[in-house]
């Protein structure tokens, strides 16, 4: 039996969806629980009748009480809750169905509510959501169990955007220090609150000149440690001695030149941060003393035999590839555990170039102090044109020479020219209006930039899948006590990375089928623990065949750039 439907997404709760819903089978009504995100499904109190009659499916919720809100009635159950709402309004039922849908959200509730109400207030809705039908997002209508659309995901980082939205504000003043209006930098920004709101370690992972000290120090002055020291140390700068020294401390006659006893920063930086900065470059030796140190709470200063109490939050920062670095034995394995429990990525400015415009117009009000004039629009479109493998750094370097040069006033494009020219960077350049009558070399370019994120991507998901598959693997090791926050957010980035199926190509299918497992994983550490292990191996083989498939695509796709 066909029936009409409204669905309302907890992405965008405002916004119901009119759609048309075969319920024939319990498998029709199964392939509803393969959202990653609860819905609530509205129809009216009769078609309400037809959805009870699977009763081995639904948990009847009888009728709503006009004091309780939905959450009362609709959440914590395995079955598909089903209830007559009752509602006098529809701004009391927009209002009431807005509240389950976050409250599901706080509470990692990811079921579907199907939700009666009269054949009046229904017609209502129903109107309004006409415009609303071009975003539907089709329910399955398969009898295979596991599989459901893909078509018209929201774009990747806007449905992260919307997700982490419910959960954080984030002020003004961190907008006006971390700039940009990408839904990337806006992702960093949620992050960075997040993560201040919290005391776990945070591991911040992006290419050189991408602002990874400055989301520390961000971290830092909105967490409730702000009064308190944040010191830095990097990590590869100096040698494995000095390091230890720097950072544990040492008593006098530890080594030569220690004349006196010496406080290391993790003991200076007190109930503060301490910022462990490019900790990809770090010794394996003394990688085991920074775990250990961890582990224990406590640090041994070089030729000491007593341990000393520290309490300084941890927040490290690199460029590396530490997955790629701990197969190949480089990198301890359970350091990165301690280390990624709250990690955030920043991105390169390639990658969110509608950025750059509102970046160079930061720095240079930086830098033009003098007599400030805007970047003229000619120079920034040239500024587009460019890759920036230094990032923000690099375009920081630029403007900076661009001043030293040529000043504020009367400035174009060939002075531009001339500071890439002085600097060794790229010294061939055509305007944008040029470049566009080149059809062929258009897409050329056009081509090679969509193999480029292609394989981005794709390297991308082999590292959150890796990450996930190395935390399944700690938590086999601990005894199975119960989920962290990183593992949530690498679930988080693989639904979103999932979200752009096109870049995966024939990978999609069992990368697909990988997230809905570990979805299942998720949700059995609330069952019995034999489950747990039939998913484990399950996934065991899982994860080897989705990253086999993954590698053989990126070669594919190294061969076709090359």
């Amino acid at each position: 039996m066909q029936i009409r439907a409204l669905i309302y997404k907890a992405e965008n709760p405002d916004s119901p969806i009119r759609m048309e819903l075969n319920f024939d089978k319990p498998v029709d009504l199964e392939n509803v629980r393969q959202q990653s995100l609860p819905r609530a499904y509205l129809v009216t109190n009769e078609d309400l009748n037809h959805i009870r009659k699977f009763e081995d499916l639904i948990e009847g919720r009888g009728v709503k009480h006009e004091a309780k809100g939905l959450s009362k009635f609709m959440l914590g159950h395995k079955l598909f809750p089903v209830i007559e709402g009752n509602f006098k309004s529809e701004r009391q039922l927009g209002r009431s169905i807005r509240t389950l849908l976050t409250n599901a959200l706080e509470k990692e509730d990811k079921n579907a509510y199907f939700i009666g109400i009269s054949r009046q207030i229904f017609e209502q809705v129903w109107d309004k959501a006409e415009n609303n039908n071009k975003n539907a997002e089709p329910v399955v209508q398969s009898e295979t169990a596991g599989s459901r659309s893909i078509e018209n995901f929201p774009d990747v980082t806007t449905w992260m955007v919307n997700e982490l939205s419910q959960r954080c504000q984030v002020p003004e003043s961190l907008k006006k220090r971390y700039v940009g209006v990408s839904h990337d930098t806006m992702l960093v920004r949620q992050k960075i609150v997040l993560a201040a709101n919290c005391d776990y370690n945070v591991l911040i992972t992006g290419d050189t000149g991408t602002g990874k000290e400055l989301v520390a120090k961000e971290i830092h002055s909105l967490s409730n440690r702000k009064e308190k020291k944040i010191l830095a140390i990097n990590c590869g700068g100096i040698s494995t001695t000095l390091f230890e020294s720097e950072l544990f401390g040492h008593v006098k006659g530890a080594f030569t030149g220690a004349t006196k006893d010496k406080e290391g920063l993790w003991k200076v930086a007190g109930e503060g941060t301490l910022f462990l900065d490019e900790i990809g470059d770090l010794h394996f030796d003394s990688q085991v003393k920074i775990l250990r140190a961890l582990e224990e709470q406590s640090i041994r200063p070089v030729g000491s035999v007593k341990s000393v109490a520290v309490n300084a939050r941890i927040i490290a920062a690199t460029n590396r590839k530490l997955l790629a670095m701990i197969e190949k034995g480089l990198f301890r394995k359970d350091l990165f555990y301690r280390l990624n429990v709250f990690p955030i990525i920043t991105p390169d400015l390639r990658h969110h170039v509608e950025d750059l415009p509102v970046i160079a117009e930061f720095l240079w009000s930086q830098i033009a102090t003098d007599i400030y004039k805007p970047l003229p629009k000619e120079i920034v479109e040239y500024l587009k044109l460019y890759s920036w493998p230094g990032n923000v750094r690099e375009l920081k370097m630029v403007l900076q020479n661009l001043h030293s040069l040529f000043g504020s006033s009367n400035l174009n494009p060939d002075h531009l020219k001339g500071v890439f020219l002085f600097g060794g960077q790229r010294t061939t350049w055509q305007h944008p209006a040029t470049m566009a009558e080149k059809d062929f070399e258009g897409s050329v370019k056009k081509n090679i930039e969509e193999l480029a994120a292609t394989l981005y991507h794709l390297k991308r998901s082999q590292e959150v899948i890796r990450s996930l598959e190395l935390q399944i693997e700690q938590f086999k090791a601990n005894g199975k006590k119960s989920l962290d926050i990183a593992f949530k957010f690498g679930m988080y980035d693989l639904e979103s990375l999932c979200r752009q199926p096109s870049l995966f190509g024939e990978s999609f299918a069992i990368v697909w089928n990988l997230l809905e497992s570990l979805n299942r994983y998720q949700e059995s550490f609330h069952t019995e623990i034999n489950e747990i292990n039939e998913l484990e191996s399950q996934l065991s083989e899982t994860f080897t065949t989705v990253q086999a498939s993954l590698s053989k695509a990126i070669k594919q796709l190294v061969q076709n750039l090359l």
